[in-house]
């Protein structure tokens, strides 16, 4: 399943379950920055959405509500976004 994370949210404790899972990461700026995994799969946006795709997934794990409006624009055909939005974050949008 794929996983969105963002700084400064990023514990080691993280990291590390992300590497033993073998998770696939949405890739932004941050995760080139030092104390990130070379173990780690990051993924471009158009890659992460197609993996979201093929795994019929209706999940995505994020760190941080940074991630809502990446997922509101790209995630609109898993009907995500309006559970977010309805829910107690929706001042975000």
């Amino acid at each position: 399943m794929p996983r969105n994370i963002d700084e400064p949210y990023v514990s080691q404790i993280l990291r590390d379950n992300i590497v033993e899972m073998n998770l696939s990461v949405l890739k932004y700026a941050a995760s080139e920055l030092p104390g990130f995994s070379k173990e780690m799969t990051f993924l471009e946006d158009v890659e992460f959405i197609e993996l979201f795709k093929s795994k019929n997934s209706s999940k995505i794990y994020g760190n941080s509500e940074n991630s809502f409006a990446w997922i509101a624009n790209n995630l609109g055909f898993t009907g995500i976004p309006e559970k977010i939005e309805t829910s107690d974050y929706s001042f975000l949008f």
